[in-house]
Formats: C-alpha cells, sequence, structure tokens
C-alpha cells in the first residue's frame, strides 16, 4: 500500500460482507489513514481473490457514506451490482461481528507485540488470518474453523468498473462539480461522488424519483421556493 504522506502509520482494516453466513475475514492490510487512495484498491484487490459480495455493510464515514447522496466509493459498488447497506447511526453493534473480530485482534496479536516496521506488522497480521481461518475453532461452528464453512462469491469479479447505462428516451441530467443536478430553475444535491456522470429522473408515486442505473438514489418535490428531498437507495428490478 502507499505510505502515508503526513507520516505516522495506521492500521485499518478491510472485511467485506460476503452471503455466507459463516465466514472468515478475508483481508487485514496495514493502509495509510483511511481514504479513498488506500481503501478502494484493497476492496478491488479482494473482489479479485473471493469475488463480487452480494452486498457490503459498513459504517457511516464519509469514505463510504455520502452526505447528500452516493459517495464515490458507494458509486462504483452501485456500478458493480453491490448493495450498500450502512449500520445506524452511533450504533455499533450493527457491525458487531466486526467489532468482536477487531477486540481479537487487539487481545491475540496487537496488545503485547512490537513491530519493526509495516512489513513486519503485515507479516503479523497474515500468520493471525491463517491461525483465525483454518485453526483456531470457533463455538459458534460448533468448534470447526470458519475456513471449513467459506466459499468464494460465484461472482467474478470484471477487469474494470462498468460504466453506467440508461435506456433509449431516459430523462438525464448531468451532476455538475458540486454534486448538483439542474431540473425546472432548481438545484437538486445528488452527490459529489458522481459528479461529472449522468442520473435519471423518473415520476415516481408522489414524488420525482433520481436514478443513477438501477439503483434510487433519492426523490424529490418541487416547490414554490424550495426542494424536497427523501433519500434512499434501492435498487429496482429490471431497471424499471
Amino acid at each position: 500500500m502507499a505510505e502515508n504522506p503526513y507520516g505516522g502509520e495506521k492500521t485499518e482494516p478491510a472485511t467485506p460482507r460476503r452471503r455466507q453466513p459463516s465466514r472468515p475475514w478475508s483481508r487485514w492490510e496495514r493502509t495509510v489513514p483511511c481514504i479513498i487512495s488506500s481503501t478502494w484498491p484493497c476492496l478491488w484487490e479482494a473482489f479479485e481473490v473471493f469475488g463480487l459480495p452480494d452486498s457490503i455493510l459498513s459504517d457511516n464515514d464519509m469514505i463510504f457514506a455520502g452526505r447528500n447522496g452516493p459517495s464515490w466509493i458507494e458509486s462504483r459498488l452501485m456500478r458493480l451490482d453491490i448493495d450498500v447497506i450502512h449500520g445506524r447511526p452511533y450504533h455499533p453493534q450493527t457491525q458487531g461481528k466486526v467489532e468482536r473480530l477487531n477486540g481479537t485482534l487487539e487481545r491475540e496479536l496487537l496488545r503485547d507485540s512490537t513491530f519493526e516496521d509495516s512489513g513486519d506488522l503485515q507479516r503479523g497480521f497474515d500468520d493471525f488470518r491463517q491461525r483465525y481461518n483454518f485453526e483456531r475453532p470457533h463455538e459458534a461452528l460448533g468448534l470447526d474453523v470458519p475456513g471449513a464453512h467459506y466459499a468464494p462469491s460465484k461472482r467474478k469479479r470484471p477487469r474494470a468498473v462498468p460504466e453506467i447505462s440508461y435506456h433509449p428516451g431516459a430523462l438525464l441530467r448531468k451532476v455538475d462539480s458540486t454534486g448538483r443536478i439542474s431540473f425546472k430553475n432548481f438545484k437538486v444535491e445528488v452527490g459529489q461522488g458522481i459528479s461529472g456522470e449522468y442520473v435519471e429522473i423518473r415520476d415516481g408515486q408522489d414524488c420525482l424519483d433520481v436514478f443513477y442505473g438501477s439503483y434510487r438514489v433519492l426523490g424529490f418535490n418541487l416547490g414554490e421556493d424550495r426542494v424536497r428531498r427523501f433519500r434512499q437507495y434501492r435498487k429496482v428490478p429490471g431497471g424499471r
């Protein structure tokens, strides 16, 4: 991974959510602080090794959760047909399994160990992953090891992230550099993570819907002097 230009070192986990109910964790790498330039390459490499998950569950860090629309990483996950799920703010129990793993890693590797450099730390992570997945019995699995219950996803990672496409005649608007679109003299914020790309506007049941590919990213109503926004990421089967 790239060196931290700001100095110092920080370890950040990358543990994509998989489909299997009992699943070993896939990667743990020493990375720079949680930024797109370090997070996305780690995810992309994990997808190549383990396949694409159905969904990814994350907290609400700005890297993963856009504040007024999809973040850059969310938009890439959507283009890979990976559902984006976020835990409730200030509710760490949602990621309870990850928090438990963090505690186990802290107790069994990090608390009483010293590492000469980042390479030495990475080797420690790799050794721990081997023990955790294939040697250490887990009570919740009837003392089996997680590796005995895991199979990689059958969905292979493509060579590149697919481009978004829309059906002929779709009502499209291009997202500007501030993350907004213009519609009937109103500015509607749809997210800086998709700046420079196109979104589709459709008539919803009681509002106008904004779609990014097959995902509904928000709904809005136009008033005399304001826009009401209803954020919701939801995939519509068949793209309609």
